[in-house]
């Protein structure tokens, strides 16, 4: 079979659609490419500028052969097209190297021994986050420090985040009581920080108006400086309060809250109630029953609004996690 005929039978795997949406992971297994095998975007403090030209699939791989060549070896090498990737076929080492182009995130793929043999095409990471390793005179410079913005659930998970990062500086942008529009204001004034690393965490004093929570959210992200896309969105957690017990309207409007700003911010949204959800502890009876009436366990609160130490530290780990992640 040519190479073209089996890039074809392997994408066709997961559907006309593509794999961008049905696959996922891509690997039998689920998983992602093996990143030991080819490089992380370079992404640490950098994002592309306003306007830049946009990184091209040809420059991609054109980049991946120059700079790879133990995976990609240009002799012998041919290319095609199988909607919606535009791909090349390596013959001395077996590799594929294809992005998906024409949809709503161009994605790089990889199949082949370099992608552990999957069965089918395993996305590597959005064309788009390359562009600074590839055409860094697209790049501009951003801080490396982070911002964290919200009410007063904030401070105590920002001073352990700053545990983290002793290298960098992490701002505590917490004030008690504040909903998501006197949250907005302060984001909006301090301009020195819009070309920070951004933590979002507020709504929780006006879950009540989700409307008004993807607004203020909306325009806090539209306040960094144009091309840092570095920001995070934590989902809200439900307080321990009758008003917000499982199964009233107010806990239902939350639950539709977080939905919302996860498909809002597909890839920069973290589901922290779930996260500290998962954290119960199974030996104690009250963590037990706060579990199974969908409460943040008692382990975990000093009360019924916020959080002790042990689960802000957890709020903060897993902030950490997906900072790094990112590469930010």
């Amino acid at each position: 079979m040519n190479a073209a005929r089996v890039w074809a039978a392997r994408a066709m795997v997961c559907g006309a659609t593509a794999l961008l949406v049905a696959c996922g992971g891509g690997g039998a297994d689920g998983s992602s490419a093996n990143m030991g095998n080819v490089p992380a975007p370079m992404r640490a403090g950098q994002q592309p500028m306003a306007d830049p030209a946009p990184l091209t699939a040809d420059q991609a791989m054109d980049w991946a052969e120059t700079n790879y060549p133990q995976y990609f070896p240009t002799a012998g090498k041919s290319a095609g097209n199988q909607s919606p990737y535009t791909y090349r076929y390596y013959p001395n080492t077996g590799n594929y190297l294809g992005v998906s182009v024409g949809v709503a995130v161009p994605t790089i793929y990889l199949f082949g021994p370099v992608s552990g043999n999957a069965s089918s095409p395993v996305p590597l990471a959005p064309l788009a986050d390359y562009t600074c390793t590839i055409l860094p005179a697209n790049c501009a410079s951003l801080s490396r420090n982070i911002a964290t913005w919200g009410d007063s659930l904030t401070p105590p998970f920002s001073a352990n985040l700053g545990l983290f990062y002793p290298d960098r500086t992490v701002f505590n942008g917490g004030v008690s009581s504040q909903s998501s529009f006197d949250v907005l204001a302060r984001i909006q004034a301090d301009t020195a920080k819009h070309g920070w690393i951004s933590v979002f965490w507020f709504g929780h004093n006006n879950n009540f108006d989700p409307e008004q929570v993807k607004r203020d959210m909306a325009a806090s992200v539209a306040a960094l400086t144009p091309g840092n896309n570095r920001f995070v969105v934590l989902g809200l957690i439900l307080k321990a309060e009758p008003k917000e017990a499982k199964g009233t309207p107010l806990y239902y409007t939350t639950l539709q809250l977080n939905k919302d700003l996860e498909a809002m911010y597909p890839n920069n949204y973290i589901d922290i109630r779930a996260f500290l959800m998962a954290h119960y502890n199974p030996s104690l009876p009250q963590d037990v029953a706060d579990y199974n009436n969908d409460v943040i366990p008692t382990s975990l609160r000093h009360d019924e609004d916020h959080l002790n130490n042990d689960g802000s530290v957890l709020v903060a780990q897993r902030v950490r996690d997906f900072i790094n992640a990112k590469g930010w």
